[in-house]
């Protein structure tokens, strides 16, 4: 591990030829392993693994509990294919099959509409999401003449003049390529605008809902802006774009979440939020704040999940916090954790989640008219962030007058 982190190693392993495209070119399956790929792997196998006792106790009566645990195990490899993965090709393969496995997650309890509904509207977003991001790998392919990651960002700044013409127009392939990288990234992120598929996925079971929500699909394109910083960084487009509509965001998944009064569609839009807020901590080009800031609300947003997996369990499957409250005498435990998960991710002094957005707020020092624009967007978003937390812990555990007890 220190290897990766301190002494700044990589390992490329290559498991031999995959297939053979155009003008006998080989393509092989590659994977690389560096420090970025080892946060995300260590990220996703740890939640897994808390995922994984959760559901054993969550699902210890129901017959389906095997076939959760095989989609949520396909569900753990396709993501360490994506952020292992040594060329576009392997890149591609984890994408597509993290899309995949995701649709069949939500749709676990098929035979509900609307669930039926969200699995294929998150389908339909991750299918935009992958053909942005095929189109971006053939322009690369064409103009690099190579698939290799790490070909691709050590070359990808001695093509900064490359132009095609498109309708009389000249544009930069480099601008093209980074638009549908980041288009791609915005999805599967849920940014503004390609949001609408996340708070919908809540149809998903609890442990589902806290891999998906926490680690892995919506890191996912997060993943992809670190892993191509180089093409990033010498992109104009890039560099307001992803602060821009990162700190919006935000703000707007933040004000969403404070009005809403289902414990799993807070948790949702707030999950929106903080992608957000990602997005803004990928644009200091700091990779250590995003790892870091990705480590607090991954860990902390699916024991959120957890415990309020419990409570609807407890509240006999509503999820209105409205018809709850006093719960803290019912169940302590998850009183206390909620607790000290809010806190973070609300960013409360002292806490880890206050120092990741400190960060943030030192790091953002753009100089272009854009920049009060995002920091009242960020300041926003912040204060939204302790709204509909203190309303989630107060009217689910404190409030005693919309109380219903479960032997009623």
């Amino acid at each position: 591990m220190g290897d990766f982190f301190l002494e700044n190693y990589f390992y490329k392993i290559n498991f031999g030829k995959w297939f053979t495209i155009m003008f006998n070119y080989n393509i092989f399956f590659e994977m690389y392993i560096d420090s970025i790929s080892y946060s995300f792997m260590l990220l996703t196998i740890t939640i897994a693994m808390f995922v994984y006792i959760y559901i054993f106790s969550y699902f210890r009566n129901d017959a389906n509990v095997e076939r959760l645990t095989l989609f949520i195990n396909m569900f753990v490899i396709s993501m360490i294919i994506l952020v292992t993965s040594g060329n576009f090709f392997v890149m591609f393969l984890g994408w597509e099959l993290i899309g995949l496995t995701s649709f069949f997650l939500i749709n676990f309890w098929s035979t509900r509409i609307s669930t039926l509904k969200s699995a294929f509207k998150a389908y339909v977003f991750n299918k935009f999401s992958d053909v942005c991001i095929l189109i971006g790998i053939l322009l690369s392919f064409i103009l690099i003449q190579d698939v290799n990651l790490i070909v691709f960002n050590t070359q990808i700044s001695l093509y900064n003049n490359y132009y095609i013409t498109l309708f009389t127009y000249d544009i930069s392939l480099i601008e093209m390529i980074s638009f549908f990288f980041i288009m791609s990234a915005f999805i599967k992120s849920a940014q503004f605008g390609a949001h609408i598929w996340l708070p919908d996925s809540m149809e998903a079971p609890v442990p589902a809902s806290a891999l998906i929500h926490s680690a892995t699909l919506v890191s996912a394109g997060v993943f992809i802006l670190l892993r191509l910083t180089p093409l990033f960084e010498v992109s104009s487009y890039a560099y307001w774009v992803i602060p821009s509509v990162g700190s919006f965001t935000a703000f707007f998944g933040g004000l969403c979440a404070a009005y809403q009064s289902d414990i799993k569609r807070i948790l949702a839009y707030s999950t929106i939020s903080h992608c957000g807020f990602l997005m803004v901590c990928y644009s200091t080009y700091v990779a250590e704040y995003t790892i870091l800031y990705l480590y607090i609300h991954g860990f902390f947003k699916a024991a959120v999940f957890l415990c309020a997996g419990n409570i609807i369990r407890f509240s006999r499957n509503y999820q209105d916090f409205r018809r709850m409250g006093g719960f803290w005498k019912y169940l302590p435990f998850e009183c206390f954790a909620s607790f000290i998960c809010l806190i973070n991710l609300c960013g409360l002094p002292f806490t880890l989640g206050f120092y990741i957005k400190h960060l943030i707020l030192i790091g953002v020092g753009f100089d272009f008219q854009l920049m009060n624009f995002i920091l009242v967007n960020i300041l926003g978003g912040a204060v939204f962030g302790l709204i509909y937390s203190y309303k989630f812990f107060y009217y689910v555990f404190l409030i005693q007058k919309k109380q219903r007890k479960l032997f009623i």
